[in-house]
Order: structure tokens, then sequence, then C-alpha cells
């Protein structure tokens, strides 16, 4: 006799798993693995080229920006969340992992950045929250350039 085990029982091992097991050092690795366009540090290849610029876009017509969800410009592609191009260019080519309670892993191949984060909030998902870490992704971006957006 096999055991039946619902998808909600399923998510809730995986990710007490992952947030035992992945420190936000780890995934500030996988981060920079992905903006490197697939390089592991040792120069060895993971992903095939361009892999990256790819999943920085929509793949298709119904993951495109803004058709995912009311209310938001984002799009979908390879499992990350895609921002599209703002004024001022701290977005431009950006996309982001988003796990419950407040995991990131944000991307940003223009400006050459990682930002990972790891949270711990009360549920796994919160707007408020979510507004306070994209604020401070954008500060972040802004601090950390070394030359004017064109």
């Amino acid at each position: 006799m096999t055991r039946r085990v619902c998808a909600s029982q399923w998510q809730q091992r995986f990710l007490r798993l992952w947030s035992r097991r992945w420190r936000v050092l780890t995934f500030g690795r996988f981060g920079q693995l992905v903006l490197e366009d697939g390089e592991a540090f040792s120069g060895r290849r993971v992903l095939p080229p361009g892999w990256r610029d790819l999943a920085g876009q929509p793949d298709s017509a119904p993951t495109a920006f803004g058709r995912l969800m009311r209310g938001s410009p984002a799009g979908y592609s390879y499992h990350w969340w895609v921002v599209p191009p703002l004024p001022g260019g701290v977005n431009n080519g950006a996309f982001s992992a988003r796990g419950n309670y407040g995991q990131f892993i944000f991307v940003n191949p223009t400006e050459q950045v990682v930002i990972a984060i790891q949270s711990a909030w009360r549920q796994p998902h919160d707007n408020d929250a979510l507004v306070e870490i994209v604020a401070m992704i954008r500060a972040a971006v802004r601090a950390l350039r070394t030359e004017p957006a064109s």
C-alpha cells in the first residue's frame, strides 16, 4: 500500500528541508551562478550559454509582463519572476526567485548585482513586507552603482 501525501504536505516538507539546508550565503552563491550565466566558480559550465538572458524575460504570452496577476507588472520565466524595465534602469533585465516566508534571490545582470535575503515572515506571503523588501533592493542597487544610469 502506498501513502498519499497532498501537495501542501509535500510543500511544507520541502520548505523545511530548503530552509534548513540553504543558508543565505548558499542562496547568494546560487544567484551568482545565475548572474555568471551558468558558469561555476571553477569555470565549469553548468547551464547552456544564454540561459540567464532567457530566464530574464517572459517566455510566453500567458507569462508576459502584467499578465499573471491583477495589478502586478511582473512576468515569469524559467521559475524566475521577471521585472519589467523601469525608468532609471534599476530593474532593467532583473529577475528574482521568491520563496515562502520571505526568501529571495534577486539577480540584476545589467548592474552586476545579486541580493540574497532570508526572512522569517509570520505567514507564507506578506504584501507589506514584500513592498519593503522591494524598496530595499532598489535602494541597494542604486547605492551600488558606480556610474549614473543612462
